[in-house]
């Protein structure tokens, strides 16, 4: 099988939308978790992992927890830069790091979650070796909490 290279971080340019903003005209936590969601899979894409690739070989991600600090939900129509890298992994978890940066550069919104892998199939839980056949190693560094600045990718 083909070794993935996938990029030690990833950004996004993102415009907030109607349907990811309340009724404040801010961003939401759903919207801020679906945008989190896209930009895992377009990180993971990058590489040649993406959801379909994943789904084929019978696994998926489950988010199964999220920490965020918010110092500033982005408004509807503000461009914002946001940015994700793989963080490590502890035992079975999977850990994602990410910045939503507005376009001065400061940090909005930092969060991080845990991923378990699972197969489809039987719902059993897959460790991180699941991804050897594909050549990805990654980071086993703990992940940082929000509210300290999180580790960046060399």
């Amino acid at each position: 099988m083909e070794e993935a290279t996938i990029a030690r971080d990833y950004t996004w340019p993102v415009k907030i939308t109607t349907f990811d903003a309340g009724q404040d005209q801010r961003l939401t936590p759903a919207g801020q978790l679906r945008l989190q969601q896209e930009i895992g899979e377009l990180h993971m894409s990058t590489g040649g992992l993406g959801y379909q690739v994943l789904c084929d070989a019978g696994m998926a991600f489950l988010l199964t927890r999220t920490n965020s600090v918010v110092h500033r939900a982005p408004a509807l129509n503000e461009e914002v830069a946001l940015r994700t890298w793989h963080r490590g992994t502890r035992g079975a978890q999977f850990y994602r790091c990410y910045e939503f940066l507005d376009k001065a550069g400061e940090k909005l919104i930092e969060s991080v979650t845990a991923f378990a892998l699972v197969d489809v199939r039987d719902h059993r839980l897959l460790r991180p070796d699941a991804f050897e056949p594909y050549g990805l190693l990654f980071l086993t560094a703990a992940p940082r909490p929000p509210g300290r600045t999180p580790a960046k990718p060399a």
